[in-house]
């Protein structure tokens, strides 16, 4: 008998109102121009996973995006969760910032701040385990 395969669906919640919902609640906590530095290093994250984030998919998550980006217009921030946001940590340091970022001393200490703080808040509700937590600031940050 043949095993049925599930094909992946879109995540609930998104990358994107994952991102909003962090930086709203930063907003509260933060000044103006931190809120700010925070938005730009988000905006940084988000397009550096749009850009690179399909690259590293498994074939089924891969079809899924290939299939919702060509009809909806959907860049893979809309189409995926938090499970990918940690792993893509290393590749947002050590190849986006520097070549399309503008890698500024000042730029990498905020980029720094703003993801461990990411990663903490998602492990804080229970969106990333522990261990992917300490990968992801092991790895990049």
């Amino acid at each position: 008998m043949a095993k049925i395969i599930p094909f992946p669906r879109r995540a609930n919640p998104t990358i994107t109102e994952l991102l909003q919902e962090f930086l709203t609640e930063q907003h509260r906590r933060v000044k103006p121009p931190t809120g700010r530095k925070y938005e730009r290093i988000v905006y940084l994250l988000m397009d550096s996973l749009d850009t690179f984030g399909p690259d590293d998919l498994p074939p089924a998550e891969k079809a899924l995006y290939n299939r919702l980006f060509q009809q909806g217009k959907m860049q893979f921030c809309d189409i995926f969760g938090p499970d990918k946001i940690i792993s893509h940590y290393g590749l947002f340091f050590d190849h986006f910032l520097p070549h399309f970022g503008g890698c500024r001393p000042g730029l990498i200490r905020s980029a720094s701040t703003v993801t461990r703080r990411l990663a903490k808040w998602l492990a804080a509700r229970d969106y990333v385990s522990v261990e992917e937590l300490r990968q992801g600031l092991r790895g990049g940050t």
